[in-house]
């Protein structure tokens, strides 16, 4: 009898737990409510974009049992992350992941939110560049030579007094060129130097970069959402150089055209020196090869 008690016991907690860990199958018609743009769906340690969802796409909410819960500051601000599914991705690869629950929602309540005008004012949910899940070294492969020595450094001498802007990272004609992190492509496959051609994406947190140097066939084109890791370009060789990816980084802070008539560096005022983000990206990408 008491081994009997003790099996409908177990019977039931393990019913009651397995209920816990299933998504809500009825109840409240939850959506996502975001006022324009696209919302990232993240992986368990929140670092990788899996998928991106649009307003109005159904979700259920993972209840109670375990880790369905995870904070997050992203800009200062402490989102709070859920576990959700979305049943009309069932089909596809992917149809789990994580997103803030502040941009879950009632239907009732998502359905009288005005869209914004600018959808630049949408938040993205994914880290910035001083984010310390921030970012993946953009090729697959150790440069051959170092990039921060001359002539491949950032602010290496240049003709007429002009200085280097970029830092330049030696490879093989063709490697694959790979997005540092999550973004959208601002500006598509162009014209860059001597036979070689640059894209600019938008990352997380509203940092720019330009991957120039690259050859004329297209990875991607412009307003395309990229996710890390995403081959946005394959590494091109001018007529007077080793073949590389000339990376050059922006905060993000100013508008317009990359290129400016100002010196030293004739570009945009919100330039970066992207060597150290390289080197900490490189170390996190190869540390097991050291």
């Amino acid at each position: 009898k008491n081994y009997a008690f003790l099996l409908t016991a177990f019977s039931l907690f393990f019913s009651q737990a397995k209920a816990e860990v299933t998504t809500l199958e009825g109840g409240v018609d939850q959506v996502v409510c975001i006022t324009s743009g696209t919302l990232s769906v993240r992986s368990d340690d929140l670092a990788k974009v899996l998928f991106f969802v649009k307003r109005g796409d159904r979700v259920k909410v993972f209840q109670g049992w375990g880790d369905v819960e995870k904070t997050k500051n992203i800009g200062g601000v402490n989102y709070v992350f859920s576990k959700v599914q979305f049943p009309d991705r069932e089909d596809e690869a992917d149809s789990i992941g994580w997103v803030a629950e502040t941009y879950i929602k009632e239907r009732s309540q998502c359905a009288g939110m005005a869209p914004i005008k600018d959808p630049d004012d949408v938040p993205d949910l994914v880290f910035g560049i001083d984010d310390p899940n921030c970012c993946e070294f953009p090729l697959a492969i150790r440069p051959t030579h170092s990039y921060t020595s001359a002539p491949r450094s950032f602010g290496a001498a240049r003709a007429s007094g002009r200085k280097h802007a970029a830092c330049d990272l030696y490879r093989a004609k063709n490697d694959l060129i790979r997005s540092v992190t999550d973004g959208t492509v601002i500006r598509g496959l162009y014209f860059f130097y001597q036979g070689t051609y640059a894209i600019e994406v938008k990352h997380s947190g509203g940092f720019v970069v330009r991957y120039g140097e690259v050859t004329g066939k297209a990875a991607v084109n412009k307003d395309q959402r990229v996710t890390s890791g995403q081959t946005v370009g394959y590494m091109g060789k001018t007529t007077c150089c080793t073949p590389m990816l000339h990376f050059e980084l922006y905060r993000g802070t100013a508008s317009g055209s990359l290129n400016s008539t100002t010196k030293p560096y004739q570009r945009r005022s919100d330039l970066m020196n992207p060597t150290a983000y390289l080197q900490k990206w490189q170390d996190n990408a190869f540390r097991d090869q050291r």
